[in-house]
């Protein structure tokens, strides 16, 4: 099994992570693009520069760096990867017993291969401070990352906005919210805003403010946990509205009832769109129950929180400094096979 490798990017920033790593970023390119139907892989060119354009008129503080990235890798593909929507993914924040500080619990699943064992853990620096991101050579965004003595946080994709229920009309909805973000919104993607949290933001106040106000492109779900007993917040959030819970529990890829008005139909995960609704509940609830007995690194980790989309699961508690990472792959008969030996932040930086 492959070890994670750690890079330091507080000088260079993720362009020089990107020029540094550009073999390692073009082989997981060639095999995510390797991964979609023959028929798909020759659009390529014609989707990035479509999200190009799109990425130009955006507010992204990360633009030019996500430009820049792409002339160095001299593929198609890493704009698009970089605004393109997150998959599916199971977080909890949790408050150990013996008022132990709040710890994250992450699953990141997403269907692609090479993700697993391609991952990093790079150290990066902002206003506010350095924090330990779990991503990849030319990621621009933030999905996992925890910060020393501030808070770690990760970012689930939200359920579909539905206009009519039905087999027949999700089509049509996916053409339309793809159509309402494309040509109609300027916001910054979800995971690019969570970046410019981890830099700005001094504690987990400052960060649901941040997340909470600021507009984004698409709906996504945010799980903040801090260095203070039950310090667990959970944004729900849409283009322009956001729920705040401050409260410890499971998050799949399903809001909670009671908020967010209109039709929202849960995301599936390794499953059938009708089959998403039981599962995105069973992942939550066994999350809960697994977590409220945990006592070994990563033994939270059952079906169906794990299943044949997992590609990291991640461990991370900011109080103690806390970051553990794991990576899966896609094993050809199905399920998944565990692709790189366990990350430990404290054991590798004593290495």
């Amino acid at each position: 099994m492959q070890t994670i490798p750690i890079f330091d990017a507080r000088a260079v920033g993720v362009v020089g992570h990107l020029a540094a790593e550009r073999e390692a970023a073009l082989a997981l390119r060639r095999e995510a693009v390797g991964w979609l139907p023959p028929w798909v892989r020759p659009l390529a060119p014609a989707v990035e520069a479509a999200n190009r354009w799109w990425l130009r008129r955006n507010r992204s503080p990360y633009r030019d760096e996500i430009f820049e990235m792409a002339r160095i890798l001299g593929e198609p593909g890493l704009v698009s990867i970089n605004v393109s929507y997150e998959w599916g993914c199971t977080t909890l924040g949790v408050s150990p017993d013996g008022g132990r500080p709040p710890l994250l619990l992450r699953t990141l699943d997403w269907p692609f291969p090479g993700l697993g064992r391609g991952v990093q853990v790079v150290r990066m620096e902002g206003r506010a401070g350095e924090y330990w991101n779990v991503a990849w050579p030319g990621a621009a965004g933030v999905l996992t990352a925890m910060a020393p003595g501030r808070f770690a946080a990760a970012l689930n994709q939200a359920p579909m906005r539905r206009r009519a229920s039905g087999e027949w009309s999700r089509v049509a909805d996916f053409a339309l919210n793809g159509a309402r973000a494309f040509f109609g919104v300027r916001a910054m993607p979800g995971m690019h805003l969570l970046r410019l949290a981890f830099e700005k933001a001094k504690d987990v106040p400052e960060a649901v403010d941040l997340l909470a106000r600021t507009p984004i492109a698409r709906p996504c779900i945010f799980t903040l946990v801090g260095c203070a007993e039950g310090e667990i917040v959970v944004i729900e959030k849409t283009e322009t509205a956001a729920r705040v819970l401050q409260q410890p529990g499971a998050t799949a890829n399903a809001f909670r009832p009671g908020f967010h008005a209109g039709l929202w139909e849960a995301r599936p995960c390794a499953c059938s769109f009708a089959d998403a609704p039981a599962n995105n509940l069973a992942r939550g609830r066994l999350l809960d129950e697994l977590a409220a007995r945990s006592s070994a690194p990563f033994d939270w980790l059952l079906p169906p929180v794990l299943n044949g989309f997992t590609r990291l699961a991640v461990e991370a508690a900011p109080a103690a400094g806390l970051l553990r990472v794991r990576g899966y792959e896609p094993e050809p008969a199905g399920g998944v096979r565990q692709a790189t030996r366990d990350f430990d932040l404290s054991d590798a930086l004593l290495a």
